[in-house]
């Protein structure tokens, strides 16, 4: 597993969603992830000590609209440990993601 740091639009994103979140709880947000290999769409895993994680439940999730105008879904995800798991984007026409989006331009789903 290559990990790297978390770039600073991840951080503000990830803050950003954890503060919309409506589920309780304080979450730290690790400073190394690993990239998913999801077709450049942006996802990432939140790098951990813990062995044996797992995705468990979503603690939040948003939309937007990438510069292209196709609809994007972000969700937050916590693993097993009740840890921040995942940050997964899913474009709805499985392309790449053109330009990452700035916390201002989500809209919540799902929280």
């Amino acid at each position: 597993m290559e990990t790297r740091e978390l770039k600073e639009h991840e951080l503000n994103l990830v803050k950003h969603l954890v503060r919309i979140s409506k589920k309780e709880g304080s979450y730290d947000i690790p400073d190394s992830v690993e990239e998913l290999k999801d077709g450049k769409m942006g996802s990432i895993r939140f790098f951990s000590g813990e062995p044996k994680r797992k995705y468990a439940a979503d603690l939040v999730q948003v939309e937007y609209k990438d510069e292209d105008n196709v609809p994007v879904i972000i969700t937050l995800t916590l693993d097993n440990h009740q840890e921040l798991y995942e940050l997964e984007f899913w474009k709805v026409d499985f392309e790449q993601l053109n330009r990452y989006p700035k916390p201002d331009e989500v809209g919540v789903i799902n929280s």
